[in-house]
């Protein structure tokens, strides 16, 4: 579980890494399926798959592990589900860059919500590209101006439009094997390329409050304004609880919910 210092960390800073580490064994499952997934699926980017349990719901175990749970439990409450896992496998040398943004920029969530974890599969370090997070960027929970169309090169369309701001009070998060960081919707955030010789690879799962709803229409609607598949595609999995405001559709995209 959290102590009450972490607690306290994540609601000041946006993001917190607790005193808390997966084992080596689970690690090493974790990836084995990711590689095993890339090479199955030739098609797939290295440096970002967006839907890991829409790929294989064999990810589900993962997302459902009790250390996580637990102390997502303390941070939004008892009620809550998973709706994106991704992995963010920024490739030895070719690693693509992640521009400043907030996450909520991209999400159909009313009203936003989201505590996500940051599970490193490999050591995270700024030679690496390990991503970086500006500290309290969450508290007048609101979204800052982004700017749209950034060219290509990078993984995200849209970025924090005072960049430079947020580059300048940044912090590194570096991370071993196991470690995780568990950060809010509001969190501006980002990453450089890498230029390493070493992989960084890590998962990141993603969990909101069922006060909160997932809206499908609004993920259509940012689909054609992007350009392509958004969040339509997403699958809504109940991890601890009720669905509080009773409109998030755990049937959509799938015809029976995995595991």
């Amino acid at each position: 579980m959290l102590s009450q210092a972490e607690i306290d960390t994540y609601h000041d800073d946006g993001l917190v890494i607790p005193n808390l580490r997966l084992d080596g064994e689970t690690v090493a499952a974790m990836r084995d399926l990711m590689d095993e997934m890339l090479r199955d699926n030739p098609g797939l980017s290295t440096d970002f798959v967006p839907g890991l349990v829409e790929q294989d719901d064999r990810w589900l175990a993962y997302v459902r592990l009790p250390i996580i749970l637990d102390a997502v439990s303390q941070l939004i409450g008892s009620n809550f589900l998973n709706w994106c896992s991704s992995l963010f496998g920024k490739p030895a040398g070719v690693g693509k860059e992640t521009p400043w943004h907030q996450d909520g920029e991209y999400w159909p969530i009313r009203p936003l919500a989201t505590c996500s974890a940051w599970i490193a599969l490999d050591r995270t370090s700024p030679e690496n590209g390990c991503m970086r997070y500006l500290p309290g960027s969450h508290k007048d929970r609101a979204l800052k101006p982004h700017t749209v169309a950034l060219g290509g090169g990078k993984t995200l369309e849209r970025g924090l439009t005072d960049a430079a701001a947020a580059e300048a009070q940044g912090r590194d998060l570096t991370l071993e094997p196991g470690q995780f960081a568990l950060f809010d919707v509001f969190t501006a955030h980002g990453s450089h390329a890498n230029r390493s010789d070493k992989r960084r690879a890590g998962v990141v799962f993603r969990y909101m409050p069922t006060s909160s709803h997932f809206d499908y229409e609004i993920a259509a609607q940012h689909t054609e304004e992007l350009g392509r598949p958004a969040n339509t595609f997403r699958q809504l999995h109940l991890m601890r609880g009720v669905d509080e405001c009773g409109r998030n559709d755990f049937n959509r995209n799938k015809d029976v919910a995995p595991g």
